[in-house]
């Protein structure tokens, strides 16, 4: 499960921090070894940070992900860099780099201007590097991605959703659909799913409401609480068909907490008990509707 991978992220900061260490750049090379290494942590520490907050915060931006992670992956790269570059800025006053003579070149210039055009500055030079870092350090929970390698949908299984009726307790018509039967539940592999509900915390049980993807992070909703873990949606659905349904490249739903499926103005939708309203994609709306059917309300104190 590629979730293994989240308890990485702080380790690399201190492997990357050691190595700055031992390469004894100029601005810490007088400090002793320990503070020097606690000191490019917190400088390392940091830009990862606002790389991963600025990434998640260009979730709303959901046209970049129909061409795949790295848009998102870039521009949070680029606003993390952009977000940075005070605090790199301010780390040289703190930790100056002596200079002979005048400062050369534009940027140097820049630099020694101070204000806008030395944060500008500080940019273009730590942008490059801040990039290329943070996306060799997303490689390798993305590589399932990058290759292609997506388990197949499960083969179509009804689910007993309940009778038909001709509206909801609020008054809406709901279109006719075909009457759910008795599910046909496919064999589970307990082992895999074993090690997916491993990697939840205790305290929010194993009673699944949704799934949603972001990036390579899975936000994980069950009914004492939620969670965020590292993971794709390929594998959710793969050791989980038993329990629910992918409905959307970005949403699972369980079937345990599904009320109905109907269509609105903004198009087709899972209402789960909770109230949470999750879009069906185009792409999958035959199947949806052919393994749950449509049409139908199921009591949600039942």
């Amino acid at each position: 499960m590629a979730v293994r991978y989240a308890r990485l992220w702080p380790l690399v900061v201190l492997a990357l921090a050691l190595l700055f260490t031992q390469l004894e750049p100029e601005p810490t090379r007088a400090l002793p070894w320990l503070a020097a290494w606690a000191v490019w942590t917190v400088h390392i520490g940091l830009g990862l940070m606002l790389a991963v907050l600025a990434t998640r915060a260009t979730a709303r931006f959901s046209g970049l992900d129909r061409r795949g992670p790295w848009p998102r992956l870039l521009l949070g790269g680029v606003l993390g860099s952009l977000a940075f570059a005070p605090l790199a800025l301010g780390f040289e006053r703190v930790f100056p780099v002596p200079i002979d003579g005048a400062a050369d070149g534009l940027l140097g210039r820049w630099e020694a201007a101070g204000g806008v055009l030395a944060l500008l500055a500080e940019w273009l030079q730590l942008a490059p590097s801040y990039l290329i870092t943070w996306c060799l350090l997303n490689l390798v929970p993305l590589a399932p991605a990058l290759v292609g390698t997506e388990a197949p949908a499960p083969a179509s299984a009804p689910v007993d959703a309940g009778p038909p009726i001709d509206a909801d307790p609020a008054g809406d018509t709901a279109e006719p659909g075909p009457t759910p039967s008795e599910p046909e539940v496919p064999a589970a592999d307990a082992s895999a799913g074993e090690v997916f509900f491993s990697s939840l915390p205790v305290a929010i049980g194993r009673d699944l409401v949704r799934i949603d993807a972001d990036l390579h992070y899975l936000q994980v909703r069950t009914a004492l609480g939620r969670a965020t873990v590292l993971g794709s949606l390929a594998e959710v659905e793969a050791t989980l068909a038993h329990a629910g349904l992918r409905v959307h490249r970005s949403h699972w739903v369980a079937f345990a907490h599904l009320r109905r499926v109907s269509k609105s103005a903004k198009g087709w939708a899972c209402e789960l008990r909770n109230g949470d309203r999750v879009p069906i994609s185009r792409r999958r709306l035959a199947e949806v509707r052919e393994r749950l059917g449509s049409g139908f309300v199921i009591d949600p104190m039942g």
